[in-house]
C-alpha cells in the first residue's frame, strides 16, 4: 500500500511519506502479472521502485527504517527483473507470430491474359489515327474515350485508394448528386498495417475490388503506398506504413485481392510522394541506395508479384 500525506506549514510546502508494501499485496501482484505477461505491469512495479527511491533520497521526506525499505526494494526489483523476463519471453513469441503472418502465404497475381490479343489487333487495324490518340488521354474527368462504331467503350476509373469514390461530374470534381450513389469508406491504411496480417491485407483488397466492379468501374486509383516519412503529410492517412518491408508485404496480397474481381489496380504515387505542400514544385533529392532500398520496394513487389496492371 502506497501512502502519500502533504501537510503545510511556515508558509512552504512539507513532505511527509509513508511507504508500505503488504507481503501479500506483493504476492498476488506478482502471480497477476506473471498471468497476463503484460508489460505495463512490469512499467508499474518499475514505477513504484522510482517512487520509493526518489523518496528515500529526497531530504525534504522524513526518514524511513533503513532495513525495512532496504528490504522492499529488493523484493520489487526481483518481482521486476521476473515480470521483465517473461515480458521479453512474450515479446519474442509475438514477433515470431508476426514473422509467421507476414511470411506462410504467398500471394501471387496473374498475369494479363493473351487470349484476345488477336481480335484486339484487328480492332486497332480498324482505327483511325484520331481514334486511335483519343485512348491515350481522358475525354472526362475518369474516362478516357471509346469508340462507338467498333464497340469499343470508354474505360472507366474512379479515385481511391480507401475505397471508391462518390461519382462526379464528368468535367468537374463537383459530385454527380445522383441519388442512388454509393460508397463505403475503408480504415485508414495504417489500420491495416497496424495488424501485421496479409491475410487481411487480401480481404481488404478484395472488397474493394468487389465495390468496384459493382459500381461498374474498370480501373481504381489504388493502393497508395507510398513511404509514411512526416506525420504531416496531407496523405499520409492513406498510406501503409513507413517500414519498406512490411510496405511490400501488405502491397502484394491488397493488389491480388482487388485483381481477382477483374478490374485493375493503378499503384500510386510513384515514387516518392511524401507531401502535398508545393506538391506541384517540390524538387525530392534522394540517392539511389535510398531510392531502391526504402521507396521502390514496394512499387517492385506490386508489378513483379502482384501482377499490378496499372501505375
Amino acid at each position: 500500500m502506497l501512502k502519500l500525506g502533504l501537510t503545510y506549514g511556515n508558509s512552504r510546502l512539507q513532505y511527509k511519506s509513508l511507504i508500505k508494501i503488504d507481503k501479500a499485496f506483493l504476492f498476488a501482484f506478482f502471480l497477476l502479472a506473471t498471468y497476463l505477461k503484460q508489460k505495463s505491469l512490469n512499467i508499474f512495479i518499475g514505477l513504484l521502485i522510482g517512487v520509493e527511491t526518489s523518496l528515500i533520497n529526497n531530504s525534504q521526506f522524513d526518514t524511513f527504517k533503513t532495513k525495512s525499505m532496504h528490504k522492499n526494494r529488493i523484493i520489487l526489483s526481483v518481482i521486476a527483473v521476473t515480470i521483465s523476463m517473461f515480458s521479453c519471453n512474450d515479446s519474442e513469441k509475438i514477433d515470431q507470430t508476426m514473422n509467421q503472418e507476414l511470411t506462410s502465404i504467398s500471394y501471387k497475381g496473374k498475369d494479363i491474359t493473351h487470349d484476345f490479343d488477336s481480335q484486339i489487333d484487328s480492332l486497332i487495324s480498324q482505327m483511325t489515327l484520331e481514334e486511335k490518340t483519343g485512348m491515350l488521354h481522358g475525354t472526362s474527368m475518369f474516362s478516357t474515350a471509346g469508340i462507338e462504331r467498333l464497340g469499343v467503350p470508354e474505360l472507366k476509373m474512379a479515385d481511391g485508394p480507401l475505397g471508391v469514390r462518390e461519382e462526379i461530374s464528368r468535367d468537374s470534381w463537383a459530385p454527380a448528386g445522383l441519388d442512388n450513389d454509393f460508397a463505403t469508406y475503408y480504415p485508414a491504411g495504417g489500420g491495416l498495417s497496424a495488424t501485421w496480417n496479409t491475410e487481411l491485407a487480401y480481404k481488404f483488397g478484395f472488397s474493394v475490388g468487389e465495390e468496384t466492379r459493382a459500381r461498374d468501374k474498370d480501373v481504381l486509383l489504388s493502393p497508395a503506398i507510398n513511404i509514411i516519412r512526416t506525420p504531416l503529410g496531407g496523405r499520409t492517412y492513406e498510406y501503409f506504413t513507413e517500414d519498406p518491408f512490411l510496405n511490400k508485404k501488405l502491397t502484394v496480397p491488397f493488389v491480388v485481392g482487388m485483381q481477382e474481381n477483374d478490374v485493375a489496380v493503378c499503384v500510386k504515387h510513384y515514387a516518392a510522394n511524401n507531401q502535398e505542400t508545393n506538391r506541384d514544385f517540390v524538387d525530392v533529392q534522394i540517392d539511389e541506395r535510398t531510392l531502391r532500398e526504402i521507396y521502390l520496394p514496394a512499387f517492385k513487389d506490386a508489378v513483379v508479384k502482384g501482377k499490378a496492371y496499372s501505375m
